[in-house]
């Protein structure tokens, strides 16, 4: 039944009214948003340029000021707008640490192909250079087995002498 009225309502009503209660309800639905808890909504960011961070550079002290009145008041005080310098204590380096700094600087600057070219070619040097080193000591090993091969045959000459040395004295 109609609430108003005492008649009832056909089905092409009711389906109609139920459609706009839907469309109510999606209105009023529209102003509630869901959010993460995790993540809830944050206010866009508003610059705002009080209060004002001031330094005081004998005590090493910061104060905000939090109008224009009492930021001059403050720098008329011996106040700053410059933070207090930090004190890096200077490194003295080695000869060695000054050449190494140098050399990581200039791989730095390098662009990435010039750096694996480099390397590349600092492997192919170091690779050329042990190719070297074995080269030498198979030298050495052969020249160590042809001096016990020369030592060798004239240990033979010098056996089959005296072997027939003997043959002649029976």
């Amino acid at each position: 039944m109609h609430p108003n009225t005492q008649t009832e309502l056909s089905y092409e009503e009711r389906v109609k009214m139920r459609r706009m209660l839907d469309e109510l309800d999606q209105k009023q639905a529209g102003g509630l948003k869901e959010f993460d808890l995790n993540k809830p909504p944050v206010p866009p960011y508003a610059y705002s340029e009080y209060p004002f961070l001031l330094y005081n550079h004998q005590t090493k002290q910061t104060r905000a000021a939090m109008n224009p009145q009492q930021r001059q008041q403050m720098i008329a005080s011996g106040w700053s707008e410059d933070p207090v310098p930090v004190e890096n204590p200077e490194v003295a380096l080695t000869a060695t640490e000054l050449m190494q700094a140098d050399e990581i600087d200039r791989r730095l600057k390098m662009s990435k192909d010039q750096l694996e070219a480099e390397q590349s070619a600092g492997h192919m040097a170091a690779m050329r250079a042990e190719i070297e080193e074995l080269r030498s000591l198979l030298r050495q090993q052969q020249d160590v087995h042809a001096h016990d091969a020369g030592l060798n045959g004239e240990i033979t000459e010098l056996e089959t002498a005296e072997k027939s040395a003997r043959k002649r004295s029976k």
